[in-house]
């Protein structure tokens, strides 16, 4: 299991995302500074691998680690001792070994920089790395210059936002009500799920890109306006009894809720259309025998 957890959250998700990103692309800049200067001064290779902030790894070319600096070690867990002479494929957990062999081997024939994610293989934790890898030839023999970084946390947090949309899409799709994602703005549909579609009557096609009160009858468009209004200022509205327009003029009873939602920092209107014409009948029907049963009675007297 990892010590790390990922947060439940998707907009928390999302700005963990960011500041990983920010602090992945200094690492990145980092590594390809450092081989650029290994590649390009042969002189200070030594000195500069030795002191080089991030992690460096150099490989012969069967794949045996024929160098390691220190932050190799601490990230690796292992003294260079204990690490020179071995295949580097056997720090690497199973399921990484056939992307990892893959690029390497780009590295070798191709002789070409590459870059790449990789898992550890470290007991009860997940320890995900990314890994710049080029062709680097020291005293006139062909090697392979590894820089890596600790991108376990970035990782984990890509994991759990995609399993998090992966599960709002699964309920998104599956929902008996209707769904639409509005553009906060505008409040033209953006996305729509199956039910929103069978509701309607109207085409996904149709649907998306138009705007929402064009589905409700003139003098409901202001009530579902209001409500749409009132989720994206204050994070929900409704739920609003009304008619939903559908093909050849026929309205059916709905009942509209909306929530505002943020995605990559723009604002959204989520909107659910419950269909409830069958109870909204069966209302006007009992009120209907009420008023007969009253009419009724008065004239008995």
């Amino acid at each position: 299991m990892s010590d790390v957890e990922p947060p439940k959250d998707p907009d928390e998700t999302r700005h963990r995302l960011i500041e990983y990103e920010a602090e992945f692309e200094a690492q990145n800049a980092e590594l390809r500074e450092a081989y650029a200067a290994l590649s390009q001064s042969r002189d200070r290779y030594r000195e500069l691998f030795e002191s080089a902030p991030v992690a460096l790894m150099r490989l012969e070319s069967d794949m045996r680690i024929a160098q390691v600096n220190g932050p190799a070690e601490e990230l690796l867990g292992k003294s260079r001792d204990k690490l020179v002479g071995r295949t580097f494929t056997a720090l690497v957990s199973p399921i990484s070994h056939a992307p990892l062999r893959a690029n390497l081997d780009v590295v070798q024939v191709q002789r070409r920089q590459v870059r790449v994610l990789f898992k550890l293989d470290v007991p009860d934790r997940d320890v995900w790395v990314r890994a710049h890898a080029g062709p680097l030839e020291l005293d006139g023999e062909a090697t392979i210059f590894v820089a890596f970084a600790d991108v376990t946390q970035q990782h984990l947090a890509e994991d759990a936002l995609r399993t998090s949309e992966a599960r709002f899409r699964s309920l998104f799709e599956a929902s008996v009500d209707g769904i639409a994602l509005l553009d906060g703005p505008t409040l033209t549909l953006q996305e729509i799920n199956p039910a929103f579609v069978r509701l309607t009557g109207v085409s996904p096609e149709d649907l998306v890109g138009s705007r929402i009160r064009a589905l409700f009858p003139h003098d409901h468009r202001w009530a579902v306006s209001a409500t749409l209004r009132q989720a994206l200022h204050q994070g929900r509205g409704g739920p609003l009894a009304v008619s939903l327009l559908r093909p050849n003029d026929e309205q059916r009873r709905v009942e509209l809720s909306a929530s505002a939602v943020r995605v990559g920092g723009a604002l959204f209107a989520m909107v659910s259309v419950r269909d409830v014409h069958e109870q909204w009948l069966s209302v006007q029907r009992r009120r209907v025998m009420e008023r007969q049963l009253f009419g009724d009675g008065v004239k008995g007297r």
